[in-house]
């Protein structure tokens, strides 16, 4: 069976340059500024993915995709874990640093719901970060609501404190959030991908 398998945004494999690790295509962040572009189209700090076997990663090569077919993707990214379904997205402010986890959150967010939609996927399922500020660690729960002329808006649900690593009491409590949020994704996320992928657990694992 996949497992729940962390993996990096600051890939540091020189084969992997972090210039490919922006959101892609463009079309997926809606602003004409250059500048505010190159600020929200870097790629958040860590996230934790689907580990799918390899010869699935080759199936999910293989379907369609309506938006740049050239470049298959599950994701908002098109480079080096293109075809890894992600369930937990992790922005990491440093210390004196004076900015606000949620200003690039929010525009990777947006930009994975804007590739469901723009793949006529569901945009059903929720969307989760986790911010971590300093030592503090806070979760979101991101999800849509639908617009009459069919476009959405989000609704950032949070910040719900998930603890802190100043002591073995706060660190324990993080460490609790992340396994049950791995039991969501064996109940509700991995599911749901399987379905919009049509990918079988029996074909699968």
């Amino acid at each position: 069976m996949p497992i729940p398998t962390p993996f990096f945004g600051e890939c540091t494999d020189p084969t992997h340059p972090r210039k490919t690790s922006e959101i892609k295509p463009a079309s997926l962040i809606s602003t004409s500024d250059e500048a505010l572009f190159k600020a929200w189209s870097k790629k958040i700090d860590l996230a934790i993915g689907l580990n799918l076997l390899e010869f699935k990663q080759e199936e999910l090569q293989k379907h369609k995709y309506l938006l740049e077919p050239a470049h298959p993707s599950v994701n908002q990214v098109q480079n080096y874990f293109h075809l890894m379904p992600m369930f937990v997205n992790i922005e990491v402010e440093k210390k004196h640093q004076n900015r606000d986890p949620l200003i690039q959150l929010g525009a990777w967010v947006a930009a994975e719901f804007n590739k469901r939609q723009a793949e006529d996927w569901p945009i059903d399922i929720p969307v989760v970060v986790v911010a971590i500020e300093q030592d503090e660690w806070h979760l979101y729960i991101v999800h849509n609501v639908t617009k009459p002329d069919g476009k959405f808006d989000l609704r950032f649900v949070g910040p719900k404190s998930l603890g802190n690593t100043l002591d073995y009491e706060g660190i324990f409590r993080i460490l609790y959030v992340l396994c049950t949020l791995a039991k969501w994704e064996e109940e509700g996320y991995r599911p749901w991908f399987y379905k919009v992928h049509v990918l079988l657990d029996a074909y699968i694992d």
